[in-house]
């Protein structure tokens, strides 16, 4: 992908993707922040938020709750960086995604006469367990559900599914968004 293949007022649908840990949300922040594009901001997790009263916990592991509230939350976010990119705005999405996974697939993300990529933050597993350590409350996930999700990633990088993958294990989150950035084509 070329800078051209972003012009000023085109839209597009970026989603961020990786393993819990990896810094998705918030390089998919800095990302929209520092383009020179009109872009939005959309966060799956921060939808399945939105649920006050039986929120259902995915460390507790793929329930059939679990997956209505993530299916449910991703076609909202689908939904809006849709309408975002119809209106040229470039819609940088962070979300779990794993080509390995139905439920999970990056084919959700794909609509007709939209422009998606797909940026997959893929850092070591010694990163991730440290990475983790920082998060709090339901987003603190348990060893054994962390390992899960990371092996579940991992068929992001086995196959080429046309995905930018940056393996960010010895980046920080300002230099992390830079590489992408640039491997992304979306400065010009």
């Amino acid at each position: 992908m070329s800078p051209s293949d972003y012009p000023q007022g085109a839209g597009g649908i970026l989603v961020v993707t990786g393993p819990a840990g990896a810094g998705k949300s918030v390089t998919a922040d800095l990302i929209a922040a520092s383009i020179p594009h009109k872009t939005s901001r959309l966060s799956t997790d921060d939808i399945r938020d939105f649920v006050r009263s039986g929120y259902a916990d995915p460390s507790e592991g793929w329930t059939a709750d679990v997956i209505e509230q993530v299916q449910l939350a991703r076609s909202i976010a689908r939904d809006a960086a849709t309408r975002y990119a119809e209106l040229g705005y470039l819609a940088v999405v962070d979300d779990i995604v794993s080509p390995s996974e139905p439920h999970l697939g990056p084919d959700h993300w794909i609509v007709a006469g939209v422009r998606t990529q797909f940026l997959v933050l893929f850092p070591s597993w010694e990163q991730v367990v440290e990475r983790n350590r920082a998060r709090m409350g339901f987003r603190l996930l348990a060893k054994p559900h962390l390992r899960a999700v990371y092996d579940m990633m991992r068929s992001w990088q086995l196959h080429d599914h046309g995905q930018t993958l940056i393996d960010n294990s010895a980046m920080g989150i300002e230099e992390t968004a830079r590489a992408a950035v640039d491997r992304l084509g979306l400065v010009g």
